[in-house]
């Protein structure tokens, strides 16, 4: 049930090219012979083994997976009650690659649309210089980078009144 076409009418083909996930949930049938059994997923694409390019699906589901580990990281109670509150670990955690062994200081999200868990290596984590109208100290930029929760004052909304807001990576 895919083509070009449909994801550029959807205005998720651009996203894909650029290496990214589809920003919406895109309905897949699953089984051809009976129209009407779909998924959602967003959609990516990957390099396989043999160096070609898949199609990848990521599917919604129910709830993120603590119960296994997750790139060497076991979830302690206060990691499942912050990401399921705020869709953040948090705080730096130490991932294993999977292929080298090597240890990446990463911060993990979960996905707004499937409830996945994502990790994201600190050297890809990129935090503005400035919120809604606010220039970051280095103290505000440091805690932000860490996965931290940073409450800050005086933002300015799109309407040009001021608002206070907890703001985290994710």
């Amino acid at each position: 049930g895919l083509s070009r076409e449909k994801l550029q009418k959807l205005n998720a083909w651009e996203p894909l090219l650029k290496g990214y996930k589809t920003p919406m949930l895109i309905p897949i049938e699953i089984d051809t012979a009976n129209p009407g059994n779909t998924i959602e997923a967003r959609l990516s694409l990957k390099l396989n083994d043999q160096g070609e390019m898949e199609l990848r699906f990521d599917p919604v589901r129910e709830e993120p997976d603590f119960s296994k580990s997750f790139f060497g990281h076991t979830f302690s109670a206060e990691d499942k009650r912050s990401l399921t509150q705020n869709s953040n670990v948090g705080r730096i955690v130490n991932l294993i690659h999977p292929i080298t062994g090597e240890t990446i200081p990463s911060l993990i999200s979960v996905d707004r649309l499937t409830r996945e868990l994502i990790p994201l290596p600190l050297e890809f984590v990129r935090i503005p210089k400035v919120i809604k109208e606010i220039t970051l100290t280095e103290e505000q930029h440091k805690v932000l980078s860490e996965g931290k929760p940073l409450y800050i004052e005086n933002l300015v909304s799109k309407s040009g009144s001021l608002f206070n807001a907890t703001v985290q990576f994710n």
